[in-house]
């Protein structure tokens, strides 16, 4: 008889999209568990889930109603989904005072990296400098809490990087090790002050793509999202301009390309693109059927590049002189562990390179890795929670 109820908590993405990013984690969950709630902090209702899950769905804005819906039991186990930083503070802080066991999970396993301003404008500096102030003091104020007991320690912490002071670091910030947290890490990243246990699983990609024989019929595009939260952030917000002139590179490029699909990203806007790639196939939500296959992938910056890998299928690396320094520079750790063949569509001489190598059809580019990080064979990352969770809460 398994006392706990489940709940996770997230933000920053609607229902759907938490769903489609998680689809089988969450099924793994309601189908193991009796009590399961996925509770969204935030009211972002861009697309609902389907009637069939809607009921494991809800949505709390206020703490006050957080902390009635925990009440004084202590028959919950959280699992969270947010960012260890100051505007979800009083969130970690309700948990702890209502005594709830918190779990954490990184099956990403996408690169990580330091995240910083791109811009050398006088104001950007300034930008940057109180960026990096912002991610230490966030710190600061995190690990004092932890070690007043302020904060609730994670009881587990499941994670695909072996270096445990690694682990703890990226739990904060993509930006930790370029922060004075790096310089002190061997005094702040104790296992024991932040997680009383760490488990180490495979990437997410690992788990939920089984190798077979797939069908290799489309060539297909890696969306990054040209409006990316992170591109208004640590670069700048695009022009217009630049939107349409990469969008006429990627028509240009692929719009005689037979079975040539451009996968969406879940943040972009469909409407834009049926008037900027008017004419090229483009599908949403369905993009790791469309890289199972898959003959050719391209890609500027993409986690869902991890699939491709895991399927060893043949990847080539695409630059643009619209994507800004934020996106070259994602592009480039890409490039840079991958060793990929690259491309830069704002190159005329480029873009023909490309239309031959699709028309001869003998395109022989792989990465010279499988995956990122390493894999246990023997072990499904996912499953691995589910048994891990099932012991700990019975």
């Amino acid at each position: 008889f398994l006392k706990k109820k489940i709940t996770v908590l997230y933000k920053n993405q609607s229902d759907f999209e938490f769903f489609y990013r998680n689809k089988n984690f969450c099924l793994e969950l309601i189908r193991n568990f009796k009590d399961v709630k996925f509770i969204n902090l935030e009211k972002k209702i861009i697309k609902k889930v389907d009637n069939s899950y809607k009921k494991y769905f809800l949505n709390i804005l206020r703490l006050n109603q957080l902390k009635k819906y925990f009440g004084s039991k202590k028959d919950f186990l959280c699992i969270l989904y947010l960012e260890k930083k100051i505007s979800n503070y009083k969130y970690f802080k309700s948990l702890n005072q209502n005594n709830i066991n918190v779990v954490e999970i990184f099956r990403g396993g996408d690169l990580r990296e330091a995240k910083y301003f791109f811009n050398s404008d006088f104001f950007d500096i300034i930008k940057k400098i109180y960026k990096i102030f912002l991610v230490n003091i966030n710190f600061f104020v995190f690990s004092i809490s932890y070690y007043l007991n302020i904060l609730p320690k994670t009881n587990i912490l499941f994670h695909y990087n072996k270096d445990s002071k690694d682990q703890a670091g990226y739990c904060f910030s993509d930006s930790y090790k370029t922060s004075v947290t790096y310089i002190l890490k061997k005094f702040f990243l104790i296992k024991k002050l932040f997680f009383d246990k760490i488990y180490l699983i495979n990437p997410r990609s690992c788990d939920e793509v089984k190798k077979k024989n797939y069908e290799k019929k489309y060539v297909i595009f890696l969306d990054s999202c040209f409006d990316h939260k992170d591109r208004h952030e640590f670069d700048k917000k695009p022009e217009i301009k630049d939107k349409i002139n990469y969008y006429k590179e990627i028509k240009l490029t692929f719009k005689n390309v037979k079975n040539f699909v451009f996968c969406v990203h879940p943040n972009t806007n469909m409407d834009e693109l049926k008037i900027y790639l008017k004419g090229i196939k483009f599908i949403k939500f369905k993009t790791r059927d469309y890289i199972k296959k898959s003959k050719l992938v391209f890609f500027h910056e993409s986690s869902s590049i991890l699939d491709a890998l895991y399927l060893n299928k043949k990847i080539i690396l695409l630059n643009s002189n619209y994507l800004g320094k934020y996106f070259k520079f994602r592009s480039f750790l890409y490039s840079k562990e991958l060793n990929l063949k690259t491309f830069n569509l704002s190159k005329i001489n480029h873009r023909i390179k490309i239309s031959k190598l699709l028309n001869n059809n003998k395109i022989h580019y792989r990465s010279n890795k499988k995956v990122i990080y390493s894999v246990n064979s023997n072990k499904r990352g996912l499953q691995t929670v589910i048994n891990i969770l099932k012991k700990y809460i019975s």
